[in-house]
């Protein structure tokens, strides 16, 4: 049976990918999609065969990147929300509603699609709710972090953890979302609702999870219709080729250091100037990743270059390392092709991809190393540059190579070591026809 899948997404581009990807992989099994979000992803849409429904308009999309506080560690929900999912609310629900099939249409979205939610209320739409990553799950046994003053350390009683995460919602989140919400709904003839984060976004019908149990274990109090799928590993489109300057770079000297802090980010120029002292400071080549190219200091010096884009499939099994913001896409591609990565948590969610490996027996994940956000920032280059220059920085690679020849049936004892693993046919890289999608999931 042919079905038409409406994809509604919102935020940044690590948001968009994953739910793209999606419905480029429905798209080819026959069946109808259009993706449903801000005309700043028109093109992404259109590239993948997918069909567009444009909410919200290109200004609102600027104001919230170019926001002096959208990569706040404690304030930046707050601009993607009130920019990102609050104002196309009422564009989305008509559009759904307009859509709408009964019996042949499902909607797929993730945190941004408020007005999503409301149609599913409202009309009784088949809605799957998607999270890229497992904090938007929160759970009194396996905490989310968050940044102070709200303090999920794991000893603490978990009737405080509760208590914390109800105050939260109703002092902070709700103030945020839900007067205007609640207005709308009442316009809707549907009662209010509160508790937004914690109980209400998450669609009765089903919530997915795109990453591993070994990345966010499954807890007891998660809501039971969840589902973990593994991580969406997908670049822009499924061309993988590089162009001809960026393979000649590679072809010019040894493997460079790649420094990205997220596709979108607009306030990366400290970033990006201390990246490029670490590269002078190690000696080592350079790749800058931003399609702001505002952002970097001129001239660069010899050896380190700018891109607007690459594809991460065909760049991280070449590149020594990678410093990037956490974004959970970077670190699933990073742990895919086994390539060190070190990162930079820029909002307090994103802190736990960086946090450090968890005791054993607790959470056993094969985990990037993390630093401070100071570290990145004026006057810290050696900071970022030594811990670049690490001896133990590969352990990741060879966490997850070990992982790897584990479901590949090597015995784990005696070291799993890379020649090992690539006679097996386990690589970051395309190897034997197998890629890393087969591993990471």
């Amino acid at each position: 049976m042919t079905l038409k899948f409406l994809i509604v997404c919102a935020g940044s581009v690590g948001d968009v990918y994953p739910l793209v990807a999606i419905g480029s992989a429905l798209r080819k099994r026959g069946h109808e999609v259009a993706v449903v979000a801000n005309p700043y992803y028109e093109s992404l849409a259109r590239e993948n065969d997918l069909g567009f429904h444009a909410v919200g308009t290109l200004e609102q999309q600027q104001k919230m990147l170019g926001h002096p506080q959208a990569w706040h560690p404690r304030k930046g929900w707050k601009v993607w929300a009130r920019y990102g999912a609050r104002p196309p609310m009422r564009e989305v629900f008509e559009t759904v509603a307009r859509e709408y099939v009964r019996g042949q249409t499902v909607v797929v979205t993730s945190w941004g699609g408020i007005g999503a939610r409301v149609a599913q209320d409202k009309l009784g739409v088949p809605t799957a709710f998607v999270y890229m990553e497992p904090d938007k799950l929160r759970s009194v046994y396996d905490p989310p972090p968050f940044a102070l003053p709200i303090v999920t350390w794991r000893w603490l009683p978990r009737w405080f953890i509760g208590a914390e995460f109800r105050l939260l919602d109703r002092t902070v989140i709700d103030r945020v979302l839900a007067r205007r919400l609640n207005v709308y709904r009442a316009e809707l003839s549907l009662p209010p609702v509160r508790d937004i984060a914690r109980s209400w976004l998450h669609s009765p019908q089903r919530v997915i999870g795109l990453f591993p149990p070994w990345w966010g274990q499954p807890q007891a109090d998660w809501p039971p219709q969840a589902v973990l799928t593994g991580f969406a590993l997908w670049d822009r489109s499924e061309k993988v080729t590089l162009a001809d300057d960026v393979e000649r770079f590679f072809d010019a000297g040894a493997p460079p250091i790649l420094f990205t802090p997220g596709a979108i980010n607009m306030q990366a120029h400290r970033f990006f100037a201390a990246a490029i002292d670490c590269c002078q400071l190690l000696g080592r080549r350079g790749i800058l990743l931003t399609k702001h190219a505002e952002l970097l200091p001129r001239p660069l010096p010899p050896g380190v270059r700018h891109f607007d884009y690459l594809s991460f499939i065909a760049v991280l099994p070449r590149v020594a390392a990678v410093v990037h913001h956490a974004g959970i896409g970077t670190t699933a591609q990073c742990l895919a092709a086994g390539t060190p990565q070190l990162v930079m948590p820029t909002i307090a969610l994103s802190s736990r991809h960086g946090c450090p490996p968890a005791k054993a027996g607790r959470r056993q994940r094969p985990e990037p190393v993390a630093f401070p956000r100071t570290c990145l920032g004026a006057g810290r280059p050696q900071a970022a540059g030594k811990r670049c220059g690490h001896p133990k920085l590969p352990a990741g690679g060879r966490a997850v190579r070990r992982r790897q020849a584990h479901r590949a049936g090597l015995r784990p004892g005696g070291g799993v070591g890379r020649n090992r693993c690539r006679r097996a046919g386990i690589t970051g890289a395309k190897t034997r026809g197998r890629s890393p999608q087969e591993f990471i999931s």
